[in-house]
């Protein structure tokens, strides 16, 4: 078993790619297509680790024999997915310790060549953190505009984009998560850095977001490159961004709706909230979604004083081949 750097474990092209912690761990965040064969289950990670504080010796033989049941049952299934003539098992932990080391010992000393990461999680955390703080790209064209005015749509058709919202599962608004849970600010951050070390060396699309997409934050040198761009300002008739609206929103759960619509109040006001909450009931969206857009959104959102193109999003393919020819 070969120990490597956690930057050198990030940059190298994994054949298997081994999550060794608990699946709690995992589930909060984890490499592309690691799979979570774990050391110790979530019952046991923090039995072990009770145990630890008071008595070393027996949480050691108590987490070697959780160990060694688990991956008797994980052995089995790297059977079927790995030959150990030709395949490569990279590995890694919390901290790239003993749970990694267990299992990477025993695949070592069957015949596989294993890689584990020096450091763990926690380190691959930081080199991803250094890489967002000093990522450099010239190329970036940002999408700002009016709410709805299809901006994601548009994305949609572009090519060598990155797709914030999507990473983020959030629109970016009151109402953005639509009463879906985002992933943790680790696992967008791995999710970003995928999809940049991915893209072209030419024009990048992106749409321009505020630092906080919902629970995610931005790093602030990533949110300088992605404005320091081509700034492109959207916008449509009022009609098409309402059907927008009606298409994104007309899932959500009422109970979500009227959350949003309490956190809305103190700038909407008495009077218009009666009005929103009477069409809602009434299932009339498209009114739903003309009231806020000019009540709330377009008073909130305003057009900026300086952009390099103005771009009428009613005809979103051609908007894309006037972003495709800049």
């Amino acid at each position: 078993m070969q120990l490597i750097s956690a930057k050198e474990f990030l940059n190298t092209n994994k054949n298997i790619l081994i999550d060794a912690r608990s699946p709690n761990e995992y589930k909060k965040a984890h490499l592309k297509k690691a799979l979570n064969f774990f050391a110790l289950n979530n019952e046991e990670h923090k039995l072990v680790g009770t145990k630890y504080a008071t008595n070393k010796f027996n949480a050691k033989l108590l987490g070697a024999s959780f160990i060694c049941k688990n991956t008797s049952i994980h052995l089995k299934k790297i059977q079927n997915i790995a030959n150990p003539h030709k395949d490569e098992i990279y590995i890694y932990c919390a901290r790239g310790g003993q749970r990694s080391g267990a299992i990477g010992h025993i695949l070592s000393e069957i015949g596989f060549k294993v890689y584990k990461c020096e450091g763990g999680f926690k380190e691959l955390r930081n080199e991803m953190i250094s890489y967002l703080n000093s990522y450099q790209n010239p190329n970036f064209v940002s999408l700002a505009g009016n709410t709805a005015c299809g901006k994601t749509r548009l994305l949609k058709l572009l090519d060598n984009k990155i797709d914030l919202e999507k990473l983020a599962h959030h629109f970016g608004s009151t109402f953005g998560s639509r009463g879906f849970l985002q992933p943790s600010q680790q696992q967008f951050d791995i999710n970003l850095i995928n999809e940049l070390k991915a893209l072209k060396d030419a024009k990048v699309f992106i749409e321009a977001e505020s630092k906080n997409i919902g629970t995610i934050t931005l790093f602030n040198n990533f949110y300088e490159q992605m404005n320091s761009g081509i700034k492109v300002f959207c916008e449509a008739s009022l009609d098409i961004r309402v059907q927008n609206c009606v298409n994104d929103y007309q899932n959500i759960s009422s109970e979500f709706f009227y959350f949003c619509l309490e956190r809305l109040k103190p700038y909407l006001g008495n009077a218009l909230v009666y009005e929103l909450s009477t069409a809602y009931n009434n299932k009339d969206l498209k009114s739903v979604a003309k009231i806020l857009l000019i009540n709330y959104y377009d008073k909130v959102y305003k057009k900026p004083k300086e952009f390099d193109l103005l771009l009428n999003l009613d005809d979103l393919e051609k908007a894309k081949d006037i972003l495709n020819n800049l």
